[in-house]
C-alpha cells in the first residue's frame, strides 16, 4: 500500500509485506517484514517487542477465550517487552471467505472463539520516520490449542 518511487534500496531500509491469495473461495493472510543488510538497533529492538506480543498472543488461543483477551494479551506483551507506548485499535481478525470477517480482535470484542474459527493474529507498528513493522499469522482456533497454519519464519528476514 506504498506510493512506487525512485527510491533505490541502501542498508537498513525496512520491507514490509501483507500479503494472501484465494483458494477455493477462502482467503489466507500473512505479514513479514524484511530489511535490507544488518537492522538498525531501534528495528532489532521494536522488531523483538513486537515479536514477543505475537508470541504472547498466539500462546492464549483456544476455544473458551474472548477475542478482547487476546488483545489485552497482545497489546500488555508488547509493553511488558519495551515498547511502552504501544497502541493498536486491533491485533488480528475472523478470516475466511472475507480477508477481514465478522471478528476484530479488539479490547472490545467479547465474541468468544470456538473450534474451528480461523483467525489472523497480528501486532504490527507503524511509525513516521521510522518505518512499519508487521508480523502476522493465520491460526486455526481448537478445543485445547490452536493449529498455526503460517509456515514462515517469524524472524526478521535478511536480505
Amino acid at each position: 500500500n506504498a506510493i512506487p518511487t525512485e527510491h533505490k534500496l541502501v542498508k537498513g531500509d525496512i520491507l514490509r509485506y501483507d500479503v494472501g491469495c484465494i483458494y477455493q473461495n477462502y482467503h489466507s493472510d500473512v505479514g513479514r517484514t524484511a530489511v535490507v543488510d544488518e537492522p538498525k538497533p531501534s528495528f532489532k529492538r521494536v522488531y523483538e517487542c513486537l515479536l514477543k506480543g505475537l508470541e504472547s498472543e498466539v500462546q492464549i488461543i483456544k476455544a473458551g477465550v474472548k477475542a478482547s483477551q487476546i488483545f489485552k494479551t497482545a497489546i500488555q506483551s508488547v509493553r511488558d517487552a519495551g515498547l511502552k507506548n504501544y497502541q493498536r485499535h486491533h491485533c488480528g481478525q475472523g478470516i475466511g471467505m472475507e480477508v477481514y470477517d465478522l471478528r476484530i480482535i479488539s479490547e472490545h470484542d467479547e465474541t468468544v472463539l470456538e473450534h474451528g474459527m480461523v483467525i489472523n493474529v497480528e501486532t504490527p507498528y507503524y511509525k513516521l520516520g521510522f518505518g512499519g513493522i508487521i508480523i502476522e499469522d493465520t491460526v486455526l482456533v481448537k478445543d485445547e490449542g490452536y493449529e498455526l497454519f503460517t509456515k514462515m519464519t517469524r524472524e526478521f528476514i535478511k536480505i
